[in-house]
C-alpha cells in the first residue's frame, strides 16, 4: 500500500507522527511519500520528518500566540469579540459596534419585564411560545443567518436561553469580552472564563435595559427557585416569608374545606424545621390586606410631598446603612490585620521551635478560614453598600410604576410582583378578639414604607 500526502501534515502532533512513519508504516508494509517535503520511504528520505514536523508545530503555536494577542488587544479597546447578542446587530456605519435590533429588544424588554413581576425562566418560555414569538436562533435564521437551528420548533423557547438573555449584562450598554477560553491551541474545546479573567467595559453600546432595573433582575434571579410544579400559581407564591426565621411560606388548603386557603411557614418545627410558630395567615385575609395598602399607594402617590417624605426618610435610612456598613468594614479589616499578625507570629514560634509543625498547620487553617469567612462577608457589605447608594434609581422606576398604575378593583398576580418585592408575615396576636397580625410589605426598590403612609 502507497499513501501519498501533498505535504507532510500538520495535523498530526510530533510523536504521532514519528510513530506513524518510523513504525506503524514499516511494520504494515506501507510506502509514505510526501510529494512537497521530497520524502519517500522506499528511499530512505524520511530522515527530516521529525524536523518539518517540529517546525510545523513551531509555526502553528506561534499563529496561535499571535492570534491571541490580537484578540486580548481588542478586547481591551472596548471592541466585542463574538457575534451581537438577540436584540442587537451590527451597525453599518461601524461595523465592530452594535446597535439596537428594535424588533428583538421590545421581546428582551418583555423577557425583563415578565421576570420583573415575579415570573421564572420556564414560565416565561411557555408564555413566549404561546405568544408565538420566534426563538433567537429561528429569528436569526429568517434575518440572513446561515446556522440552523437546532430546535425544529421555531416558537419553542427554551429556559436556559431566556435565563442567559436575563443575565447578559451587555443588554445595560457593556461589552463582555473573553468569556470564555482554550487550554491551547490544540484544545477545540471552550470553557467559561470566571468575571474576573473577562474583560468588562460599561456603556459602549446603547442600552436596551436600564442599569439599575438589570441590577435588580439579577437579584431576583438569585432568589429564584425553580419549582417542580409549574401549573397555576397561587396569589403570593414566592413572594411571602416568614417575619421571624426568614424562610418562605408554603401555600395550602384545608382538605375538608377547600375553600379555605391559607400559608404556613416551611421551616416550622411541627415539619422538623426550626421555627416555633406557623405565621399561619388565610388567603382572603391576606388579599384584603395587601389590595388595601396598594389602593393607599397609589392614592397617595397623587401628591408629590409623598415622594419627597420617601425620598427624605430613604435618604436618612440610606446613610444610617452606609454609616453601619463602613462600621463594620472597619471591623472586618481590623480583624483581617490581626490574623495576618496572628499567622505571622505563629511562624516565627514554628521557627524558633516554640511549637511543632502539626500545631502550626492547625492554627494556620484556622487563621484562613477566619479569613475566608471575612473575605465573603465583606463581599455581602459590599453588595448592600452599593444598593444603599443606587436608592434614587430605583426610587425614580418605582414611581413611574405606581403613576401609570390605575386604581386597583381587585389583586392579580402581576399586581402583586409589579409593586411586592416580598411580604413578611409575623405570628397572629390571640390576645384580643378579633386577631390582629402584622404584616410588613417591602415594595420594590424602597422598601416598606408604612410609616410614611
Amino acid at each position: 500500500m502507497t499513501v501519498c500526502f501533498p505535504i507532510v501534515s500538520s495535523s498530526v502532533d510530533f510523536c504521532g507522527l514519528v510513530h506513524i512513519s518510523e513504525q506503524f508504516f514499516p511494520q504494515h508494509n506501507v510506502r509514505f511519500i510526501a510529494v512537497s517535503g521530497g520524502i519517500d520511504s522506499d528511499t530512505n528520505s524520511t530522515d527530516f520528518v521529525p524536523l518539518y514536523s517540529v517546525m510545523d508545530e513551531w509555526y502553528a503555536r506561534d499563529i496561535s500566540r499571535k492570534m491571541r494577542l490580537m484578540y486580548q488587544t481588542r478586547a481591551a479597546a472596548g471592541v466585542p469579540i463574538g457575534v451581537p447578542v438577540y436584540g442587537y446587530t451590527r451597525s453599518k456605519e461601524k461595523g465592530e459596534l452594535w446597535k439596537i435590533d428594535h424588533e428583538a429588544a421590545t421581546v428582551v424588554q418583555h423577557i425583563y419585564r415578565l421576570a420583573f413581576l415575579g415570573y421564572g425562566p420556564e414560565q416565561i418560555a411557555k408564555m413566549l411560545e404561546s405568544d408565538r414569538i420566534l426563538t433567537p436562533a429561528h429569528y436569526h435564521l429568517k434575518h440572513g443567518s446561515k446556522r440552523i437551528p437546532t430546535s425544529v420548533d421555531p416558537y419553542r423557547w427554551a429556559s436556559t436561553t431566556v435565563s442567559k438573555i436575563l443575565r447578559s449584562r451587555e443588554y445595560c450598554g457593556d461589552v463582555v469580552n473573553l468569556k470564555t477560553y482554550s487550554n491551547s491551541y490544540k484544545d477545540k474545546k471552550r470553557r467559561e472564563n470566571t468575571v474576573e479573567n473577562m474583560i468588562i467595559l460599561q456603556g459602549i453600546h446603547e442600552a436596551i435595559i436600564e442599569r439599575s432595573f438589570w441590577e435588580y433582575i439579577q437579584h431576583k434571579q438569585n432568589l429564584y427557585k425553580a419549582r417542580k410544579n409549574l401549573g397555576k400559581q397561587s396569589l403570593f407564591s414566592g413572594v411571602l416569608r416568614c417575619g421571624d426565621c426568614g424562610s418562605n411560606l408554603h401555600y395550602h388548603f384545608n382538605q375538608a374545606n377547600p375553600s379555605i386557603k391559607y400559608y404556613n411557614c416551611s421551616n416550622y418545627v411541627g415539619n422538623r424545621g426550626t421555627c416555633p410558630n406557623t405565621h399561619y395567615i388565610r388567603l382572603e385575609f391576606l388579599s384584603d390586606k395587601v389590595l388595601d395598602e396598594l389602593r393607599k399607594l397609589i392614592q397617595a402617590a397623587k401628591s408629590n410631598c409623598f415622594w419627597d417624605n420617601i425620598a427624605v426618610a430613604k435618604s436618612i435610612e440610606s446613610q444610617e446603612t452606609i454609616q453601619r456598613l463602613m462600621e463594620q468594614q472597619w471591623q472586618m479589616d481590623k480583624r483581617q490585620n490581626e490574623l495576618r499578625k496572628c499567622l505571622a507570629t505563629a511562624y516565627e514560634d514554628k521557627v524558633k521551635g516554640v511549637i511543632d509543625d502539626e500545631t502550626f498547620v492547625l492554627l494556620s487553617n484556622q487563621f484562613k478560614k477566619e479569613r475566608d469567612q471575612l473575605k465573603e462577608e465583606q463581599q455581602k457589605i459590599q453588595v448592600e453598600f452599593e444598593a444603599a447608594q443606587k436608592f434614587q434609581d430605583g426610587l425614580a422606576r418605582f414611581k413611574r410604576e405606581v403613576e401609570g398604575q390605575a386604581d386597583i378593583r381587585f389583586l392579580t398576580r402581576d399586581i402583586v410582583g409589579q409593586f411586592i418585592d416580598w411580604i413578611a408575615v409575623y405570628p397572629a396576636d390571640r390576645s384580643v378578639r378579633p386577631y390582629r397580625q402584622k404584616i410588613e410589605i417591602h415594595y420594590h426598590f424602597i422598601g416598606k414604607i408604612e410609616k410614611i403612609l
